[in-house]
């Protein structure tokens, strides 16, 4: 223990960074809510893209019932594949930010640990 620094002052440091005391459950909740945050707009992304590209198929369906004949139907199927690729494409580039997003609160987080741990380091609570 630092000899500048009172029995109580100790005392009152310790308990300010055990888990549970002041620093601790600011730094976890903090980045836990970030990344909660990134896992949900992630898992909403899916969903919606998922609901969109089933309305897409449905009406690929539809207008592959109207064609009269084979070259409209393969017509028909090129054009609900390059707009299948086109936004499975664009889904991926979503997916990837929302991903990467959710990489760095994760890291954040595991670097507040450090730095929590660091904390209790200096001032010698061992």
């Amino acid at each position: 223990m630092p000899e500048n620094r009172t029995t109580t002052e100790t005392h009152q440091v310790q308990r300010e960074l055990k888990p549970g005391g002041f620093f601790s459950p600011f730094i976890e909740q903090q980045y836990v809510e970030a990344w909660s945050r990134d896992a949900f707009a992630m898992f909403s992304e899916v969903a919606t893209f998922a609901q969109a590209r089933w309305h897409a198929d449905m009406d690929n369906w539809g207008k592959l019932a109207t064609c009269r004949n084979p070259m409209e139907a393969i017509e028909c199927q090129q054009q609900a594949a390059q707009k299948a690729y086109t936004d499975y494409l664009e889904e991926f580039g979503k997916l990837s930010r929302l991903a990467s997003n959710l990489i760095s609160d994760g890291f954040l987080a595991c670097q507040s640990q450090r730095v929590l741990e660091a904390v209790k380091k200096s001032v010698d609570l061992v």
